[in-house]
C-alpha cells in the first residue's frame, strides 16, 4: 500500500455542499467557503472534453479521473480543489482487489466555458 500512496503526489481540499430550499421549493446546493478536508493526498489525471446542450446554450465540460486513498470520505456533489481547479465529484468508485478496498477512483468534471 505504501507504493500506492507514493503515487498520490497532489493535494486536494474537499468541500461538501449543504442543501437549501429556494422560495419555489427547489433544492439548491451551497458550498461553504471552508473545506471539510484539507491536504488530502490524490492524483488527478485526464481531461476529455464534451459539449452539453442546456436551455441557455451549449457548455463545454472536461472530465477527469481522480485517485484517492480508500478511507477518504468522498461523495457525489462534493467539490475537490486541486492546484487551484475546482472539480465537481460526479461518481465515486471503490476499487476492490481480492477482498480489500485498494483505492477510490472518482469521476470529476469541470466546466471550461460556454460556446
Amino acid at each position: 500500500m505504501n507504493a500506492w500512496r507514493n503515487l498520490l503526489r497532489q493535494s486536494a481540499n474537499i468541500f461538501r455542499p449543504i442543501s437549501t430550499r429556494s422560495p419555489s421549493g427547489e433544492t439548491a446546493w451551497v458550498y461553504p467557503s471552508t473545506a471539510l478536508y484539507s491536504g488530502i493526498a490524490c492524483n488527478v489525471q485526464g481531461g476529455r472534453g464534451r459539449f452539453e446542450q442546456t436551455d441557455s446554450g451549449a457548455r463545454r465540460i472536461s472530465t477527469y479521473r481522480g485517485f484517492f486513498l480508500p478511507e477518504q470520505d468522498l461523495k457525489e456533489r462534493d467539490q475537490v480543489v486541486v492546484d487551484g481547479v475546482r472539480y465537481d465529484v460526479v461518481h465515486v468508485h471503490p476499487a476492490v482487489y481480492p477482498g480489500t478496498r485498494h483505492h477510490l477512483e472518482v469521476d470529476l468534471e469541470v466546466e471550461v466555458g460556454a460556446s
